[in-house]
This record gives C-alpha cells, sequence and structure tokens, in this order.
C-alpha cells in the first residue's frame, strides 16, 4: 500500500508505530499535526482508528518494523 494521500493521517500512521509517540494514539494525533488538547484528541483519534484506509497503513508500517526487527537467516550452511 503506497503513503496515504492526505498528508496527516500518514503523518498519524508513521507517528504510531516508530518513535516517541509509537503506540499512543492521542500523542500521536498531536504529533501529526492536528490541533487541540491531549483530552480533544483522546475523543477523536478513535476516528483514524476506525478509518480502513489508516488501520491498513498503520499495519503495513508494522509489518514493516517486524521484518526489519526479524534475525537474518543463512540461506547457505
Amino acid at each position: 500500500m503506497p503513503m496515504l494521500s492526505n498528508p496527516r493521517r500518514e503523518a498519524f500512521a508513521q507517528a504510531y508505530v516508530r518513535g516517541a509517540t509509537a503506540g499512543r494514539r492521542a500523542a500521536s494525533y498531536l504529533a501529526a499535526g492536528y490541533k487541540g488538547s491531549r483530552d480533544h484528541a483522546a475523543r477523536h483519534v478513535g476516528r483514524l482508528m476506525n478509518d480502513a484506509r489508516v488501520r491498513r497503513r498503520i499495519d503495513e508500517l508494522q509489518r514493516e518494523i517486524d521484518r526489519d526487527r526479524a534475525p537474518a537467516t543463512s540461506a547457505t550452511r
């Protein structure tokens, strides 16, 4: 799946899987440039998490991270 066409949604997906805000929904929402207080973010981030395109992008990014962390296997023995 390519990057999301909406730059803020893409930034949210990236922030949710990487860096200081990884796994933290409201913090990722604010880091992506959405405006509002932390309470506002906590109430409204659910809309992003329920968006199928955003969820697929987050899943894809998480798979990439998992693939990068997987131990390399030797093809020759």
